[in-house]
């Protein structure tokens, strides 16, 4: 530096310009540095990232894997061990869980088999009054109903009906009587149907006549139209006198077998058509009884036997007495040409009736 008043010299000027280009040349250097400086991480990091494993901050490590045939290959390769595997074991399973399961569901549904009756009868009896008809009174009728009788056609048999049932009267069965059949009283006439609702199914082998008793009949006085003529019955028949016999079968030409359970059973139960069968049950004479069935069946697992009535009730049968008090008929009683047809007591001490 010179003294004051002077003027710079040479030198100096040019050491002041070279300290300028330094400076100038330093802060080009520094930023240069500086540059390098931020870009070098951005660098690196990228090339951190593109490599297998690198730290993602923390202690958190993110791992890359890079798709290759070979590993693309092995995963399909895992794949398809995981599935096989899952169906083999998925398949042993089954087998191994089957039986026990079918033995389950089997116990299952003989326990809801065996928690009610293993079928229900229904019968079907006809009620409207027969071609044949009989009426029983436990009374002698008195001249007054015996007038009012007198006025009515006795082969309506629905109109005699009509005016007997409320004195009293009660209808007594007189259905046809198959040849072979044991002839002894009333024969009655009805459907029996038998119904399981049983997921399993089980056979009848046999029904028998159980429960039989009988009492002489109360009837005092009869009323009747005697037969003209017979219809057919197919089916099976039995005779209350003789219940221990086996149950016949029976057609329009009488009885076909005397044991019709020798030849022929009933299945029921798993969606099986309900049995049915005709009936025809012959009554003791003079006697009114009642009587139930029992049947003999086998399931699968055993032979049971199960007796059943008429829903609670047992059936009932009455065949009129021998010599009732009165004995009214209706036939070719009247006089006049012909015989017309008329009313007569025929137990009256000086009826005729042939």
């Amino acid at each position: 530096m010179g003294h004051p008043g002077q003027e710079p010299s040479a030198g100096a000027g040019r050491r002041e310009e070279g300290n300028t280009t330094n400076e100038v040349s330093g802060g080009v250097q520094g930023a240069a540095v500086q540059a390098r400086d931020i870009a070098g991480p951005v660098q690196q990091a990228e090339y951190i990232r593109n490599s297998p494993t690198y730290t993602a901050g923390g202690n958190m490590t993110v791992h890359t894997l890079r798709l290759t045939p070979k590993r693309v290959a092995l995963v399909a390769v895992i794949v398809v061990a995981v599935l096989v595997a899952y169906m083999l074991g998925d398949n042993w399973y089954r087998i191994q869980t089957a039986v026990p399961n079918a033995e389950a569901q089997q116990n299952a549904t003989k326990v809801v088999d065996s928690q009610g009756p293993p079928f229900t009868a229904q019968y079907l009896f006809d009620t409207k009054v027969p071609n044949l008809w009989t009426v029983a009174l436990d009374r002698k009728l008195t001249p007054e109903e015996l007038t009012g009788l007198e006025k009515i056609d006795g082969t309506d048999g629905q109109a005699v009906w009509n005016y007997l049932r409320p004195l009293g009267g009660r209808l007594i069965n007189r259905a046809y009587h198959p040849p072979g059949l044991e002839e002894d009283g009333s024969v009655e006439t009805f459907r029996l149907s038998l119904l399981s609702d049983r997921s399993t199914t089980l056979t009848i082998e046999n029904i028998s006549v159980s429960h039989v008793k009988c009492t002489p009949s109360t009837a005092v006085s009869l009323i009747e139209y005697p037969p003209h003529g017979n219809a057919s019955v197919d089916g099976i028949g039995f005779n209350l006198r003789t219940p221990d016999k086996p149950l016949s079968q029976v057609n329009e030409n009488g009885v076909v077998d005397h044991d019709y359970f020798a030849k022929h059973k009933i299945d029921l139960g798993a969606g099986a058509t309900p049995g049915a069968l005709l009936v025809t049950a012959v009554g003791e004479h003079g006697q009114s009884c009642s009587w139930d069935f029992t049947a003999d069946y086998a399931t699968a697992d055993d032979q049971s036997t199960f007796t059943f009535d008429n829903h609670g009730k047992p059936l009932t049968l009455e065949s009129a007495p021998d010599r009732p008090l009165q004995h009214i008929l209706f036939g070719p009683f009247g006089r006049g040409p012909n015989n017309p047809m008329a009313w007569q007591d025929c137990a009256a001490p000086d009826a005729s009736c042939g």
